[in-house]
């Protein structure tokens, strides 16, 4: 089924890229006839037992005391087994939620729909056939099940489909099917009640239907990207959410689902996992509203209506057909929901609903007690006005706690503890449904109208939790949560300060102490500036315990960074993974203030050792608004220019140091070798050469060394210059068919000559650290490569700085992820990592390598070499006399000086690849004065297009992202005054046809991607890219200008209709550098550092390296002006 279409969702920093698709809206109502099916019960089961034809063969005391004329208004219906007849449905759903809850994670969403219908069709058919109490009993468990299993499902598979920007919406209708369910009942309760004797058994009998529906549907409908992703069929998960979302450019959302799904797989046990205070707020939230929709009393008005109706004097009929009529109000009201609730948000409903119901009850009650007493009749008028009031009730629960009940808690949980922690949710509705349902005729037997002062009292707590306790969860994707709602809230942040395991306490300190720890180190020789570095070195290792020296090698994410870790443990390091910022938008000096809050705390420990805090600034200091963003590596590789960007890190460290942060994660020195590879625009070239010559950036982030420096041995220059991180050691470039974190199957000796000669010039420039490679040689994975990162690295070529792990690898190097931790951490330590990128398994590390040390397996050298290597790059970098931030320097971020670079490096990095349908026709220069001129295409107006991954968030983004220009910016500057600029994103035939353009600007590219998410097989020009130049190209002279990583498939008609076509890479924050040069005013300077091939299939292929070299356009090809 096509992803049409119907509605678009936004992509800036709080979304993912989407549409309302209409395979997202039929799947969530084929899902939610899974609501239906509960609402038909809901309504039968209160129906049926208001009809006499019920009562008198299965309950004959309430049909003698309902018929009795002095018997009591209240206690008329009290009969313990009618209500167990009702009740025992609750008690079967929570068993059932519970296999469900176990089903969905093992075998999927669609499954345990199917299940659910099975179960429900066949206690409906039982239930229609019985002819005994303990068949009727049979069937309402079976109808358990199928409820259980449904109630646990549906409101999961919906959320995990539907964009977030939708979702409440969406999830919604699971709720006014549930409404729609009860009304149908209520409706065939009112039309059987006349068919004597057996009508009852139509109305239980008809339960079936909904079930068939949803049993048939559910081979219809996809499974959800989540539940695919937790089996392992990761290419079907990929293509199911395009289907869904209907773009291409789902790298984002598919990262996020892929990482949570990892760390779920991490957890082996989730019910325990609840039992923990990180995830407690959602535990709490999440049971105690679905505690809540059940106390508003919702139930015991839909169950019990038309016995509540009789109560008051109407007839049977009178009372089905009033039960029909205020159970019409429900799905109105929900549907109003469904509008209003991504508008304003769950808490507002709540809140409002809570003193809507609560003034309805207390006047129901009321009217109950003093206008019905034990046997005489209600006045009609007062029997009315009840009505009205359970209406205007009704109309409150339907747009707010009945719909949110079931969303909010199918939202707030993580992946690990999803389908545990809804489980929870559901099994706590249905016990207390149980509850109610048990007791409610009990209750208004003895209490009378009591009975809806009790549940008022219960609705003004819950108006109270909503205003005070409940968080907003409107617009917020599912697997961001954590980061964006609970730890960012008043009162639930507090559980989150820490990750969800234990943690761990080194022997040497007294727990989570909030104590200032003193220095009293005085004067030691370490803290003596003018001592010679190893000599610092020796004597800072021998005054540090084994546990200061393990805990100097974890590097921390700063999200978890606080004074535990950083002042009583003392870590060695704090990062920021990609994106994550101190809050959206921060500017340098609000990484400054971060930074210096971490450092601050990590000099009140024992010894006072600095952090050393490290950024992924691999193209400036892409992660901080505002900074200036040079293009990605691949385009600076086609300047073929070392002077150019060793002045690129020259201005980057300034950025970079300004904002705080000492170390960069940069540079990427990979040699790719296939476009496929998601991270090749991370490399300058598919040429070693070239690769060697760009590593001039070395001296340009960490200083240029003097002549006679110490080969192998770190050098960084001085309080402007910044630690610098050569990666991925060694061949993540090569790997089989340029699968991220793949295999790299070379010899040793091609290895070292393709793939590892640019650490050689890096090692020579002084770089203080090298990082190792998520890939494999020949299926030995480099983090436990112990020839390749100590005998070859560290031995042969002499690395004297650290080696540092990359984010979670050790996570990776067992099958299935996360698993035998403990010997990854000693496998990779021993292997020669020095330094290890934790992430979330940081207590689990702490706990794994004071144990592996402790006992041997970690040898005491071993952790010595790799503390001092740590210290001496410490120590050089000067952070013991300079830890803070320089704010002085906060001038030099974004600066003109910058930016002008930056120009620049836009204007060499441009490849022209055609000019002109025949060769003495040049197409370009264009002419800036032409009379009118059409822009167009996806990235003609997107900064975060041209910018590209590793661009404010990980994985890039879309928009207004950060400041800059973009290339419809650069050319209403370039172009003359009278010069008429119409722009399309995707212009329109009218627009075409209407329009006289002199000729037609028309960018196109790929969507920003980071690391495995840009993992692409097909490498054609995505988002409609080929359908606008081909349309445009038609109809107008066409310069096309490509923004992407890497060479994308360019279609022979495609080529042939374009008049010029020119590779822009992915240029950054300066669209003025692709100004400069196709209106004339610089010549073209750029060369393919890459081989432009014609079709996906002749991959791999590299020059000099193929004897079927047979590109589109050949390595090292550019044309120019002259």
């Amino acid at each position: 089924m096509p992803g049409l279409p119907l509605a678009e969702s936004g992509c800036g920093p709080d979304d993912f890229p989407a549409k309302l698709t209409l395979q997202v809206v039929l799947c969530t109502i084929i899902a939610a006839f899974g609501g239906f099916m509960f609402g038909y019960d809901v309504g039968i089961s209160g129906g049926v037992t208001a009809m006499d034809s019920f009562l008198k063969p299965f309950f004959p005391h309430v049909y003698i005391k309902k018929h009795t004329a002095r018997s009591n208004n209240y206690c008329k219906y009290n009969d313990h087994y009618l209500q167990l007849f009702t009740s025992s449905l609750y008690l079967a759903a929570i068993v059932a939620s519970f296999v469900a809850s176990l089903v969905c994670k093992r075998l999927g969403r669609r499954p345990a729909m199917q299940i659910a219908s099975v179960f429900f069709f066949t206690g409906a058919a039982i239930n229609a056939a019985a002819l005994n109490l303990p068949m009727l009993i049979i069937g309402r468990l079976l109808l358990g099940a199928g409820v259980g299993f449904g109630n646990q499902t549906v409101p999961l598979f919906i959320s995990e489909i539907a964009p977030a920007k939708y979702r409440g919406g969406l999830n919604i209708c699971f709720q006014l099917l549930i409404t729609l369910g009860i009304l149908s009942a209520n409706i065939v309760n009112f039309i059987t009640s006349k068919v004597h004797p057996y009508g009852w058994r139509i109305s239980l009998g008809g339960a079936a239907v909904p079930a068939v529906v949803l049993l048939i549907g559910s081979f219809m409908i996809v499974e959800t990207p989540t539940s695919l992703l937790e089996r392992g069929e990761t290419d079907k998960a990929r293509s199911t959410l395009k289907k869904i979302r209907g773009v291409d450019n789902v790298g984002k959302e598919y990262a996020e689902i892929r990482e949570a799904v990892e760390l779920a797989s991490q957890v082996q046990h989730p019910f325990r996992s609840l039992r923990k205070r990180y995830y407690r707020p959602q535990l709490i939230c999440g049971t105690i509203i679905q505690v809540f929709q059940q106390l508003t009393g919702i139930s015991v008005i839909t169950f019990y209506s038309p016995a509540l109706f009789q109560t008051m004097g109407f007839g049977e009929h009178a009372s089905l057909f009033s039960a029909v009529v205020i159970n019409t109000i429900k799905p109105v009201c929900t549907i109003v929901a469904i509008l209003v609730v991504d508008r304003f948000g769950r808490r507002a409903l709540l809140i409002e609903a809570s003193v809507q119901l609560f003034i309805a009850e207390c006047a129901i009650g009321a009217i109950l007690a003093t206008h019905l007493d034990a046997t005489s009749i209600m006045e009609r008028d007062y029997a009315v006005a009840v009505i009205c009031l359970i209406c205007v009730f009704l109309s409150g629960f339907a747009w707010s706690w009945g719909p949110l009940g079931w969303l909010i808690p199918s939202e707030i949980y993580p992946l690990e503890t999803r389908t545990a922690g809804f489980f929870m949710a559901v099994s706590m509705n249905m016990l207390v449904t149980f509850m109610v349902a048990q007791t409610f005729l009990t209750m208004l037997c003895h209490m009378r109208a009591g009975a809806f002062f009790f549940f008022a009292g219960c609705l003004f707590v819950m108006g109270t939790f909503a205003v005070v306790l409940l968080p907003e969860t409107k617009g917020v994707p599912i697997d961001e949560m954590i980061g964006r709602v609970w730890k960012k809230h008043w009162f639930w942040k507090r559980p989150h300060a820490a990750e969800p395991a234990t943690l761990p306490s080194f022997p040497t300190f007294a727990g989570r102490s909030s104590r200032k720890t003193m220095n009293t180190t005085g004067g030691c020789l370490y803290k003596d500036p003018n001592a010679p570095v190893e000599a610092r070195v020796k004597d800072l290792l021998s005054r540090m315990t084994l546990e200061e020296k393990l805990a100097q090698m974890i590097q921390l994410d700063r999200v978890v960074a606080d004074s535990y870790f950083l002042r009583d443990l003392a870590v060695g390091s704090v990062l920021s993974t990609g994106g994550s910022a101190p809050f959206e938008n921060a500017l340098a000096s609000d990484w400054a203030d971060m930074v210096d809050g971490f450092q601050k705390l990590a000099l009140e420990s024992r010894l006072g050792i600095p952090i050393l805090y490290g950024a992924d600034a691999v193209h400036g200091n892409n992660c901080v608004y505002g900074a200036t963003v040079f293009p990605h590596n691949v385009g600076l590789g086609a300047t073929r220019d070392a002077d150019l960007v060793k002045s690129i890190g020259i201005a980057t460290a300034l950025e970079v140091r300004a904002s705080g942060i000492q170390y960069t994660f940069a540079p990427c020195v990979a040699v790719s070798r296939d476009p496929r590879w998601g991270r090749c625009y991370e490399s300058y070239s598919e040429d070693t050469n070239i690769v060697r010559k760009m590593t001039s950036i070395v001296a340009g982030l960490q200083g240029q060394p003097p002549e006679g420096h110490p080969h192998g041995y770190p050098f960084i220059a001085g309080r402007n210059n910044i630690v610098a991180c050569a990666k991925h050691f060694v061949g993540d470039g090569g790997t089989h068919r340029g699968l991220n974190e793949g295999n790299t199957m070379l010899s040793y000796e091609d290895l070292e000559r393709i793939h590892m000669a640019p650490y050689l010039d890096c090692i020579a420039q002084g770089v203080g650290t090298i990082m190792a490679s998520y890939s494999s040689w020949n299926g030995s994975k480099l983090h436990t490569d112990r020839f390749l990162l100590t005998e070859v690295l560290k031995d042969k070529l002499g690395f004297k700085g650290f080696v540092i792990s990359d984010w979670e690898a050790l996570n990776r190097l067992s099958e299935p992820r996360g698993s035998n931790y403990r010997r990854c951490v000693a496998s990779a330590v021993n292997a020669g990592i020095d330094m290890v990128m934790v992430g979330r398994k940081y207590n689990q590390f702490v706990e794994d390598i004071i144990s592996l040390a402790k006992s041997g397996e970690i040898p005491t050298s071993r952790i010595n070499d790799a503390v001092e290597r740590i210290l001496r790059v410490k120590f050089i970098a000067g952070l013991f006399e300079y830890p803070f931030a320089d704010r002085s320097l906060l001038g030099t971020v974004g600066c003109k000086l910058h930016r002008n670079l930056a120009q620049e490096a836009v204007r060499k990095s441009l490849v022209l690849l055609k000019n002109g349908k025949e060769s003495n026709k040049p197409f370009l220069p264009l002419d800036k004065n032409a009379k009118k001129i059409l822009v167009a295409g996806t990235h003609a107006d997107n900064l975060g297009y041209q910018c590209g991954g590793w661009t404010i968030a990980w994985y890039g983004l879309g928009g207004r992202i950060t400041i800059g220009t973009t290339i419809l910016d650069a050319v209403r500057k370039a172009v003359g005054e009278k010069t008429e600029i119409v722009f399309e994103e995707y212009p329109s035939p009218e627009t075409l046809s209407g329009h006289d353009f002199s000729y037609a600007i028309v960018a196109v590219g790929e969507s920003p991607y980071a690391e495995f998410t840009g993992d692409n097989a097909e490498l054609v020009i995505p988002m409609g890219g080929r359908d606008i130049l081909s349309l445009v190209s038609d109809r107008v002279p066409t310069l096309a200008i490509v923004v992407s990583g890497r060479p994308l498939v360019v279609e022979p008609h495609i080529l042939e209709k374009t008049d010029a076509l020119v590779a822009a890479w992915l240029p950054g924050t300066e669209g003025d550098g692709i100004t400069d040069v196709i209106f004339g005013d610089h010549d073209f300077k750029g060369q393919l550092p890459v081989t432009w091939f014609k079709e996906v299939k002749q991959l791999p292929m590299n020059h000099g390296e193929n004897n079927e070299y047979d590109p589109l356009f050949p390595f090292g090809f550019g044309l120019t002006y002259e």
